[in-house]
């Protein structure tokens, strides 16, 4: 059965999120996964960088009596960042990504329960400055000037 959510539900969520941040509504769709995403359009119809924050299980590492690190999961989750840039060329319709793209755990605010809400406020956590570290050196200076400009607009 596929899952549902009501438009006042996800304007609730947008209107909780912060820094361009917005319910992805293609993934709870495809998938029933409760995530957030912005859009960083670079060049139009060329290039994008595409941000996600999803809920990832919590895990501490340690040595067990043999030498070897072993993950152990605390029962929490904490967000994550995802950023991927995506190049579209003119003779495709397809988007597609070259690479995994960078992660950043916010591992200082855990939560026991994978909460939309808990989510859309961690969204405040992220700045340009991160936005900036996790890109590819290439496309740093691209994202700067565009995050510069929203920035005086707003």
């Amino acid at each position: 059965m596929a899952k549902t959510i009501s438009k006042k539900s996800v304007e609730a969520i947008d209107a909780r999120c912060r820094n361009g941040f917005r319910f992805d509504l293609q993934r709870f769709v495809e998938r029933g996964e409760k995530q957030l995403c912005r859009f960083i359009t670079l060049r139009e119809n060329e290039k994008l960088v595409k941000l996600t924050l999803w809920w990832r299980d919590e895990a501490t590492y340690r040595k067990n009596q043999y030498g070897c690190t072993i993950r152990e999961y605390t029962g929490n989750v904490v967000p994550e960042l995802h950023c991927a840039v995506w190049h579209k060329s003119a003779a495709s319709p397809c988007w597609v990504s070259n690479s995994l793209g960078e992660f950043h755990p916010f591992g200082d605010h855990p939560s026991p329960k994978r909460l939309i809400n808990a989510l859309a406020d961690a969204t405040a956590l992220v700045t340009d400055e991160l936005i900036l570290s996790l890109l590819p050196e290439r496309e740093r200076e691209e994202c700067r000037k565009i995050l510069t400009d929203q920035n005086k607009t707003e």
